[in-house]
């Protein structure tokens, strides 16, 4: 027996409240980054724009850690061991181990 087989064995499908979470943390993360890197090349045109900078990328980087602490309660939820390098796809919601 293979660990993947426990993993299907012991492991639960993400419900569509977990999925939708997942995606809206995902996408926060992204916007943000998203506008940190646009002002980071550019910061003569904002007023203030290097200290933006130094305060969106602290944001960015606590959303980061925020976004990855719930996949990883919700993975757990599900039934995987803590610390399983896991890999989610975003639109189906399953989940899979990473090969070592």
């Amino acid at each position: 027996m293979n660990i993947l087989s426990l993993f299907s064995k012991s492991t639960r499908a993400m419900s569509d409240f977990e999925l939708t979470e997942l995606r809206e943390l995902h996408r926060i993360a992204a916007l943000e980054t998203f506008k940190l890197n646009c002002v980071k090349g550019n910061t003569a045109m904002v007023p203030g724009g290097q200290e933006w900078v130094k305060q969106q990328e602290a944001i960015v980087q606590l959303l980061e850690n925020v976004k990855n602490e719930r996949i990883g309660q919700i993975l757990a939820g599900c039934g995987y061991p803590q610390g399983t390098p896991i890999t989610v796809d975003l639109k189906t919601g399953k989940a899979k181990q990473v090969p070592k």
